[in-house]
């Protein structure tokens, strides 16, 4: 498996390289997101690929108006998720939107939530609820910003009570 990382892209679109392409920052980010897959797929046939959620999603940091941190632009990151073939897979990190997911399953992307994030791990429950009233969500997976895995067995007992339901 490959997991792109097209995530927390905090600046873009200033310097002469970027604008003598006339592209937006989101036009920029597809166009890197689809040669990356093209490399992958060429080099690695049929090994599945993930990208993060964030740069890519119209509801966290691809939002079509308003400005992001240090990118050129209104919704600088808007339309990046065109550079995205359905078959990637998407790790979803926004756990309180249901438009997140929709977005994606629209879209015809499977999904992957990525939960934990050094929080309470019973907040997993409230977003597999969510999920699944979502077309292809196909599990989770535990994150950790500060390497501690001392919550991996709660997280996923939740997950397993869940399952169970």
């Amino acid at each position: 498996m490959y997991l792109m990382s097209h995530d927390e892209i905090r600046h873009g679109g200033w310097d002469d390289s970027c604008a003598r392409r006339h592209l937006t920052c989101g036009q920029m980010l597809a166009d890197n997101a689809r040669k990356c897959v093209e490399i992958i797929q060429r080099t690695d046939p049929g090994k599945p690929i993930v990208a993060w959620n964030d740069m890519f999603d119209t509801f966290h940091n691809a939002r079509k108006q308003g400005p992001m941190y240090l990118a050129k632009g209104d919704g600088p990151w808007a339309d990046s998720w065109e550079g995205l073939p359905a078959s990637v897979m998407i790790a979803t990190w926004n756990d309180r939107s249901a438009d997140s997911l929709r977005f994606f399953a629209d879209r015809g992307h499977p999904q992957i939530l990525a939960g934990y994030y050094d929080a309470d791990p019973r907040r997993i429950v409230a977003w597999l609820k969510l999920a699944a009233e979502v077309q292809g969500v196909r599990g989770v997976i535990y994150t950790t910003w500060v390497g501690d895995y001392s919550k991996l067995e709660a997280f996923m007992e939740h997950v397993r009570k869940f399952e169970r339901q």
